[in-house]
């Protein structure tokens, strides 16, 4: 880690510009970065956040899933019931009863 004239420095406090040399991905605001002994560790760590971010967007894509087989589940059973799934039609149903 270097300053903007070109000192490496030990560590940096919030709002000091620096230059971060060996890191492949750009880091956003507010991510750690940790120092490890060694490269292997690194990579440990970088598997298991990948791991995790993995499973937290297959969770969201299956919740996703599900609202819209519950969509395709309601206008199913509404065109079965009434013969078409327009809420029109089933105001109409609806009315005639």
């Amino acid at each position: 880690m270097y300053d903007d004239g070109g000192n490496e420095l030990k560590e940096a406090k919030p709002g000091d510009a620096v230059q971060i040399t060996g890191i492949p991905n750009i880091p956003v605001a507010g991510d750690f970065i940790y120092e490890v002994e060694d490269e292997s560790k690194a990579k440990f760590i970088t598997i298991k956040k990948k791991q995790l971010i993995s499973e937290e967007m297959k969770k969201q894509t299956d919740k996703e899933t599900i609202k819209t087989s519950k969509l395709r589940l309601d206008y199913r059973s509404r065109k079965a019931m009434y013969g078409s799934a327009s809420n029109n039609t089933w105001i109409s149903k609806f009315a005639e009863k």
